[in-house]
């Protein structure tokens, strides 16, 4: 099952450190190239598992972005694109993507920052400067980045549709789609002010983790999206500190008390129309998630109250509208919001995480709101889960179970024979982060320790 990522990982790095023997001044520490060797994040497994993808700093500069291949069947490194061939001047953000950003603890970085794989595997869409790019595999290098003609503004946030048809985004508060078959830019919604379409808004970025406002129905059928209209939020003033300069921002920051954003819930066609909106009850001050079901018949919408003491999963025909909440968690102190659910592709189930025994373990519901069995049990702490693999009946999590300062690999039992003993996949102790491949047949670890660095 496991990937030999020791030998993908020295080949990724590629540099190691100095010798013992060479004198390490202040200027050598910070300078190019990195002595820890070139950044690597944003591992994503190829839909069909043939090849690996990573982010990787360049040789010039180890904080610009460029995107990278690893080939499994060869084991072939190639650098995919420069972020420097296609923005050689360098990046001009927009306000919106510096905030966006600084709430993802992105700000150091430039480049491509984020990317998302095709369904066919055939294409990878990236964003670069405001700007949207398709890289086509088994094309020609000079032919194989594809700008796409999305007209002028920065385009945040860009996704490809489940099904593969669709790119979408958002540009000055709205929501675009781009038919990657007709050719043709359609904006979904046209609001402006303080009204934003598709966006999460400050407090959802910040404090639950949430950095994105829509979601595509998995047969490219509809999107849900947030509609919030910030105008309650006061407007509060910081201050950006450069080397010979300070700035001041105004921005709506809701402090303790302060009245919070209004949002909304809808559903609309990537072909168009009026939007329609979900009744959300009116103490769900907070929407935490929202996730679509399998047959794409339906989705689920998280929402916690403002005392964070409840969180609420509800379900909504999307046909329909009508509304079924499914589990309500509640707690004296507060309920942590996770993303830790799943459902289940060959199974009318779902995954649920809950800290409600004192640690947060994993619970198998029916998706009618029915408890099954707990798929975790005992004085132990599930991080998160990284994968599931319903062939195997299996789903993988992030723990400290064995050593409190590690973060290791474990499998679970969806049956729940493996509860309170939880299977064991990495092998060496240390830090742990796993990117499993969409099928959860295999992962690519990255590993570090104190005697070991990433």
């Amino acid at each position: 099952m496991r990937l030999t990522t020791a030998l993908l990982f020295a080949a990724l790095l590629g540099t190691a450190a100095p010798a013992m023997a060479e004198k390490l001044g202040i200027d050598r520490i910070y300078d190019n190239p990195a002595l820890s060797g070139p950044t690597v994040m944003g591992l994503k497994v190829a839909p069909d598992g043939s090849r690996v993808t990573f982010l990787r700093g360049s040789a010039q500069d180890q904080y610009r972005m460029d995107l990278w291949e690893y080939n499994r069947k060869d084991g072939a490194l190639k650098l995919l694109v420069s972020a420097a061939s296609l923005e050689p001047h360098g990046e001009q953000l927009d306000a919106a993507e510096r905030a966006r950003r600084e709430r993802e603890r992105t700000a150091m970085y430039s480049g491509i920052l984020d990317y998302h794989w095709a369904p066919d595997g055939k294409a990878i869409l990236f964003p670069l400067n405001g700007k949207l790019y398709l890289y086509r595999l088994g094309v020609p290098a000079a032919k194989a980045v594809q700008q796409l003609p999305i007209g002028a503004g920065f385009a945040l946030d860009p996704k490809i549709s489940p099904k593969g048809r669709y790119v979408s985004f958002i540009r000055e508060q709205n929501l675009w789609v781009y038919d990657l078959q007709r050719g043709t830019l359609r904006e979904l919604t046209n609001d402006d002010g303080s009204i934003h379409d598709g966006e999460a808004e400050f407090v959802a970025q910040e404090e639950l983790d949430r950095h994105t406002g829509y979601w595509w129905a998995p047969d490219d059928s509809a999107i849900a999206f947030e509609r919030y209209n910030d105008a309650p939020v006061p407007v509060a003033e910081r201050f950006d500190i450069y080397a010979d300069h300070t700035e001041v921002v105004k921005q709506r920051y809701p402090y303790a008390g302060d009245p919070n954003v209004i949002w909304q819930l809808g559903l609309i066609s990537p072909e168009g129309g009026a939007p329609r909106f979900i009744d959300v009850p009116a103490q769900a001050e907070y929407l935490a998630r929202v996730n679509w079901l399998p047959d794409a018949k339906a989705l689920t919408y998280q929402w916690l109250a403002r005392d964070q003491k409840r969180l609420d999963l509800v379900k909504v025909n999307a046909a329909t509208l009508a509304q079924t909440t499914l589990l309500s968690e509640t707690s004296k102190t507060w309920v942590d919001v996770n993303n830790d659910l799943r459902f289940l592709k060959d199974k009318p189930e779902f995954i649920w995480g809950s800290r409600r025994s004192g640690w947060n373990m994993l619970y198998l519901y029916s998706d009618d709101g029915r408890l099954l069995h707990p798929i975790s049990t005992g004085a132990w702490h599930i991080d998160s889960v990284l994968g599931v693999d319903e062939k195997k009946g299996l789903v993988y999590v992030s723990s400290n179970r064995d050593f409190v300062p590690d973060r290791e690999i474990y499998a679970l039992k969806l049956d729940g024979s493996t509860a309170d003993a939880p299977i064991r996949i990495s092998r060496r102790a240390g830090t742990h982060v796993a990117s499993f491949a969409p099928d959860g047949s295999f992962y690519v670890d990255t590993f570090n320790s104190p005697e070991q660095p990433p």
